[in-house]
């Protein structure tokens, strides 16, 4: 079976490293060395043109989502009839694209997770909506290799996700303020945020912090 992957960033990639050996992978970016380096890298094969989804049983799609809209109207008449598009973008509600192209089949698998971290082996989970029990069969054998997928609310990944991203900013923010007020040179504060923020953070939701931060857990909850 072909699974096209449009798009060749961060999630593109980890996708096409991850899908199964069992399917044809058919990367499609608009800078086509990058989809040929990326094809060369997993065994697939590459193009430029959009018009490379035709044979696809099942299309990815990769890409930030604005530009989802564009790219269906460019696609539609290169879709096999029976070829699933699948909307993996977290801003983008499937059920308005599916409105908007009522003759695609549109399904959602969006991802709580981050691409890069997950690259390096951080899990992941992959949230299924608006499938049938084929589809759902199906998509979690393509996706099963970015972490456990389930069926439910495209809505939660959302709503997830946002909370996450506006709390890890201010947090950035916040944290950026006070090394500064310490004193710290630019180059500390960039280490200090780039690598011990996440180590710290990655430990208390393993559930595995060291006796430094156990120390400071204990200190702030007895404050």
């Amino acid at each position: 079976m072909k699974v096209a992957i449009v798009g060749a960033g961060r999630m593109g990639s980890l996708l096409a490293a991850r899908l199964p050996g069992s399917f044809r992978k058919v990367i499609i970016a608009r800078r086509r060395a990058r989809a040929v380096q990326l094809a060369d890298e997993v065994g697939g094969v590459a193009s430029d043109q959009l018009s490379a989804v035709r044979g696809c049983h099942v299309v990815l799609l990769a890409i930030p989502g604005p530009e989802i809209p564009n790219v269906l109207s460019d696609l539609a008449p290169h879709l096999d009839r029976d070829a699933i598009v699948v909307n993996m973008a977290t801003d983008v509600p499937t059920e308005e694209l599916a409105e908007s192209f009522p003759d695609l089949r549109i399904v959602a698998a969006k991802v709580i997770g981050h691409a890069r971290e997950m690259a390096h082996g951080s899990p992941g989970i992959v949230v299924l909506d608006r499938v049938n029990p084929e589809e759902e069969e199906l998509l979690a054998s393509i996706l099963g290799g970015l972490g456990p997928v389930i069926r439910d609310s495209e809505e939660k990944v959302r709503l997830a996700n946002t909370a996450v991203a506006e709390e890890m900013v201010k947090a950035e923010l916040s944290l950026r303020r006070r090394l500064e007020e310490l004193g710290l040179e630019p180059e500390l504060i960039r280490v200090a945020i780039k690598t011990t923020a996440p180590g710290v953070m990655r430990s208390l939701s393993d559930g595995d912090a060291g006796p430094f931060v156990q120390d400071v857990i204990r200190r702030l909850r007895g404050a």
